[in-house]
């Protein structure tokens, strides 16, 4: 008899089988790999899912049918496509260590993504753009000028957000016009400074008179900023410019479009933006090589 357990949002499967012995193996393996233990939640609750959706007690029920059926049980959930590949992606790495020659506790099953629905992402207008980045008046709050350094910062390096409010002034050279990024996903970086951004730098930097160690879109102290003030304090800066769109990755994408419109190559745009795609390509540039990206800013 199967019983499921609900604890905190998540289900919990209280049995003792060969099913729920599979898997405890596999999160094992997955620590002695160094996987992370939010990670191995996920997979703990990708499987319970499956297991609880198939009503899954052996291992004999697994095939490739069974997956099939699954898939169009996620799609009629009304689930995004985006949630439901995510959702199949894990299901088929731990079928995969269920499959290695090691463990043969299946026999092979294909698990077959859904089609991503193409979406037309949403990019700020020209008018949006000189709105959000004309200086502000002398009289004008710290919180408008950081708005306003933020809206430069974001639109004239494609960067996240969340990189942005990790940066300090002491990662700034305006002599070498770069900024090192110490906070990204993968590696640290060094990125080039537009021409346009430079002046915003120089003009903000004499005005507030910031310290190396103070963050380059903290607070009137210079201390740092979470992600939800920056968005809320952004959403009120763009409202006050007209601008109905509150979305910080919306000047990443801008920042991308732009760039692939003028044909810059697209190696270079991954490697400005830290995108992981082309991640092995990567690894043939030199980590300083910042002349390589400077026709990637205007």
């Amino acid at each position: 008899m199967v019983i499921y357990l609900r604890l905190k949002g998540e289900f919990f499967i209280k049995r003792n089988s060969i099913v729920d012995q599979a898997f405890e193996e596999f999160q094992i393996e997955c620590r002695l790999n160094g996987l992370g233990e939010d990670s191995i939640k996920t997979y703990r609750n990708c499987w319970i899912r499956f297991v609880r959706d198939m009503k899954i007690s052996t291992l004999e029920q697994i095939n490739t049918l069974t997956v099939k059926q699954y898939r169009s049980s996620l799609v009629g959930q009304n689930l995004s496509r985006h949630t439901i590949n995510n959702y199949l992606r894990h299901l088929r790495a731990i079928f995969n260590w269920m499959l290695d020659e090691e463990q043969e506790l299946l026999p092979p099953v294909k698990v077959k993504m859904v089609k991503a629905q193409t979406e037309v992402k949403d990019v700020y207008t020209d008018s949006q753009l000189h709105s959000a980045l004309k200086k502000p008046l002398k009289r004008d709050t710290f919180v408008t000028w950081r708005c306003w350094l933020s809206a430069n910062v974001l639109a004239h390096t494609g960067m996240r957000g969340a990189t942005m409010i990790r940066i300090q002034w002491q990662d700034i050279d305006l002599t070498l016009r770069t900024i090192k990024l110490h906070h990204t996903k993968t590696n640290a970086r060094i990125i080039p400074i537009a021409d346009e951004l430079l002046k915003v730098l120089f003009i903000f930097r004499r005005n507030f008179n910031p310290k190396p160690t103070h963050y380059l879109v903290g607070s009137a102290e210079g201390k740092t900023i979470g992600i939800r003030t920056l968005q809320q304090t952004m959403k009120t800066y763009h409202k006050s410019r007209g601008i109905e769109t509150n979305s910080l990755h919306q000047y990443r994408r801008t920042f991308i479009t732009d760039a692939l419109a003028r044909n810059v190559d697209t190696v270079k745009v991954a490697r400005m933006v830290g995108h992981t795609d082309l991640q092995m390509v990567n690894k043939h540039y030199l980590a300083h090589q910042v002349e390589f990206l400077r026709d990637v800013v205007k």
